[in-house]
């Protein structure tokens, strides 16, 4: 006597999500002023107009970033 039980799942999911813009990059954060403002973690006060400036930008995480993908589709959501 035997038996053989046996279940195969195949799933796929489809996911869109949100990155950051080209703007972003450089450290331009303007796009997100409404809703989110931007703190300089030494003097904690607000960057003017939510742009980090360039000489504030770590350069190690600026390498980063040629390997993560901006967004492809307009908007700061699923884009």
């Amino acid at each position: 006597m035997s038996n053989y039980e046996g279940l195969r799942r195949r799933q796929s999911s489809l996911a869109t999500y949100s990155v950051p813009t080209p703007a972003m990059f450089t450290g331009d954060f303007s796009e997100i002023a409404a809703t989110t403002t931007i703190y300089d973690p030494i003097t904690k006060l607000p960057f003017p107009s939510n742009k980090i400036p360039a000489d504030r930008l770590d350069p190690v995480s600026l390498k980063f970033l040629k390997y993560y993908n901006s967004s492809t589709l307009l908007g700061l959501t699923n884009n």
